[in-house]
């Protein structure tokens, strides 16, 4: 005969036993400082769109992890690593130049929150 309640005490074990692993598994990684992953975003405060090439490569190595140009149209923010995430940990090289315009390096270190970089006619800040 089958005993409804000893199968309803089992399955809510396993599920209360499933929810203390994940819990205990998301507090060891925050408290270890964990691992992810961000991106860095451009925005074009000028008056005409622009183009804008940058040139992320970790600073240790030289190994580059982003090489692309974005054109942004005025007053409007692009996220070129959208599909190509920084990972944190590293300290990173950044590099933008906008089309016969300023150029710029800039280090990233450990880059757990995003990068705003703002082009503007007088050049790039960070």
């Amino acid at each position: 005969m089958f005993d409804s309640t000893n199968s309803n005490l089992t399955r809510r074990a396993v599920l209360e036993g499933t929810v203390t692993g994940l819990l205990a598994s998301v507090a060891g990684c925050i408290e270890m400082g964990g691992s992810g992953a961000t991106d860095a975003y451009i925005t074009n405060y000028t008056d005409s769109t622009q183009t804008i090439s940058l040139l992320i490569e970790t600073a240790e190595s030289g190994h580059t992890e982003i090489d692309t140009e974005v054109t942004i149209p005025s007053n409007e923010h692009r996220n070129p690593t959208a599909q190509d995430k920084i990972t944190w940990g590293d300290t990173y090289t950044v590099s933008v130049s906008a089309e016969d315009g300023p150029s710029t390096t800039y280090t990233w270190e450990d880059p757990q929150d995003p990068l705003y970089i703002a082009f503007r006619a007088d050049g790039f800040s960070f």
